[in-house]
């Protein structure tokens, strides 16, 4: 992947999340609906967030020219996907965009716009993120950070992309890219399989700059890159993100898995935890 066509993409893409009047709505929870969160429930599969779906295809036709454009992704964008995405009927674009938010149907959608299904999901997360971004912090200000520590986010279902160790103590916190919802989680421990075996966990950390970690799980195979805060100061982890992939070329040479490929909150739509 390069990193430099990454960056430009999502630059490209950033003008065009800064207003979306169909982003202002309110999101009350029940006393009945927060205990369905308590009880393991991310809020997304509570409570569906409004998403006009004018917005959300003005949106997703913006991501497809800056893919192209771009070409952030291993593979090429074909040409034909602007076309592809224009020609869809209204029924399409609503069920495209409930494919987005529960993603299902992800297998179906990726072949009608003649893409693999990587580049569907890649497309599906830069289109949803500033619609569930806004839709996190209007519902997680009703939760207190601490209430909350699942290995999975606690507003739209995803496994992490990234962690920060923050604080005094250094405190572990998670970071969701699709929504932005950082929470914490416990400091040993591998939040994608829950093992909390010392024996079986452990960590790289990167040689020249010292506030860089990648933490490896030898139960599932994960790997969860983590940056110290005490080191560097306060970060954005949705850069750091981007500039570190070469801490994820090392991982992956090492036979270690990044689980945030695909939306996840399909398991909670099927199996109702």
């Amino acid at each position: 992947m390069n990193v430099k066509n990454l960056a430009q993409f999502h630059l490209e893409i950033l003008d065009s999340e800064e207003c979306f009047p169909s982003l202002d709505w309110p999101v009350q929870l029940t006393a009945k609906q927060v205990e369905q969160w308590h009880k393991g429930q991310p809020v997304l599969t509570i409570v569906s967030p409004l998403i006009d779906q004018k917005f959300f295809y003005k949106r997703f036709l913006e991501v497809a020219r800056a893919c192209l454009k771009r070409q952030p992704v291993p593979e090429v964008v074909p040409e034909s996907l602007i076309n592809d995405i224009k020609s869809l009927s209204k029924k399409d674009r609503v069920e495209l965009m409930k494919s987005a938010l529960q993603g299902v149907q992800r297998t179906q959608w990726s072949k009608k716009l003649g893409l693999s299904i990587e580049v569907f999901d890649f497309l599906m997360k830069a289109t949803l993120k500033p619609f569930l971004t806004l839709y996190s912090k209007n519902v997680m200000h009703q939760f207190k950070p601490d209430e909350w520590l699942h290995g999975y986010c606690p507003v739209c279902g995803e496994e992490p992309v990234m962690a920060k160790l923050t604080g005094e103590n250094g405190q572990r916190q998670l970071y969701c890219d699709l929504c932005e919802t950082e929470w914490l989680y416990y400091r040993i421990g591998c939040p994608f399989c829950g093992n909390q075996n010392p024996s079986t966990l452990s960590f790289i950390a990167a040689e020249v700059m010292g506030q860089y970690r990648v933490y490896l799980c030898e139960q599932c195979k994960s790997y969860l890159k983590t940056v110290d805060e005490r080191i560097c100061g306060e970060v954005d982890l949705f850069c750091e993100d981007i500039a570190t992939v070469d801490l994820d070329g090392l991982a992956l040479k090492g036979g270690y898995s990044r689980r945030d490929i695909k939306h996840n909150l399909q398991r909670f739509l099927s199996t109702g935890v």
